[in-house]
This record gives structure tokens, C-alpha cells and sequence, in this order.
């Protein structure tokens, strides 16, 4: 397995572990403590992701530096679902 394949491997475990986590947290049927731990959970697998897609933006920002490109703009999306 490559690098790369782990990375998004691990990328998008995170992103279905926080979907389920969330998903019990809607359900309501959790009690406190259940719903605290998945909170917990959550923040965690929050954390994981952010740190993966930050190291990503810097990986892309190298890659653009690397060929000529200053800098990184922002997306702008017509999708108001992002």
C-alpha cells in the first residue's frame, strides 16, 4: 500500500467514523453518557481530519510553489451545500 493510499485510506475513515458518530448523536435514543462519549469521539475524528486536509493544503502548496505559482487561491463554489 502506498503512501498516498493509506493517507486517503485513513482520510476517509475518519470522515465515516465522525458520520457515524453523528449519526448516533441525531438518532436522540443515546443516553447522556453514550451521547457525551460520541461527542468525544467526534472531536476527536474532527481533529484527524483537519490535521489530514491541512497537511494536504501544505503538500498542494508546495507542489504549486514547485511550478512557478505563487500562491493558493480560494475556492469559491455556487454550491451552498459545502
Amino acid at each position: 500500500m502506498t503512501k498516498r493510499t493509506k493517507n486517503t485510506q485513513n482520510f476517509e475513515t475518519a470522515m465515516s467514523e465522525l458520520e457515524k458518530a453523528v449519526q448516533q448523536l441525531e438518532s436522540g435514543n443515546l443516553t447522556l453518557e453514550d451521547a457525551f462519549f460520541q461527542f468525544e469521539r467526534g472531536m476527536e475524528w474532527v481533529q484527524r481530519c483537519q490535521s489530514d486536509l491541512s497537511n494536504l493544503q501544505s503538500r498542494v502548496q508546495i507542489l504549486i510553489e514547485k511550478n512557478g505559482q505563487t500562491a493558493l487561491t480560494d475556492f469559491e463554489s455556487d454550491d451552498e451545500t459545502l
